[in-house]
């Protein structure tokens, strides 16, 4: 049995599924601090916001490069899920 490895890459966490066992629906994730993104069998992103998210300008880049990253910049069907989301704020100036 192969395992999983989880990185830090890019200020987001980059999960691959070494193994094509059919308890896993998906074979790569991403986890920033607002989304999981889930590369599915099928090709298709199933991009899930997590709880209680509220999302800056900033946040949201990098929720974009992280969706770049696991699609390898090449264009996906995306599932999105947010029944979590609250927000996306503004960038505050100090």
């Amino acid at each position: 049995m192969r395992t999983k490895y989880l990185t830090l890459k890019h200020n987001f966490y980059f999960l691959m599924l070494l193994e094509d066992s059919p308890t896993y629906s998906f074979t790569k994730e991403i986890i920033t601090p607002n989304v999981r993104l889930r590369m599915l069998h099928n090709g298709i992103i199933h991009y899930t916001y997590l709880p209680n998210s509220e999302v800056s300008v900033e946040e949201h880049q990098l929720n974009h490069n992280a969706l770049v990253e696991i699609t390898e910049g090449i264009k996906a069907h995306l599932l999105i899920d947010s029944d979590e989301f609250i927000n996306i704020t503004q960038k505050h100036e100090n």
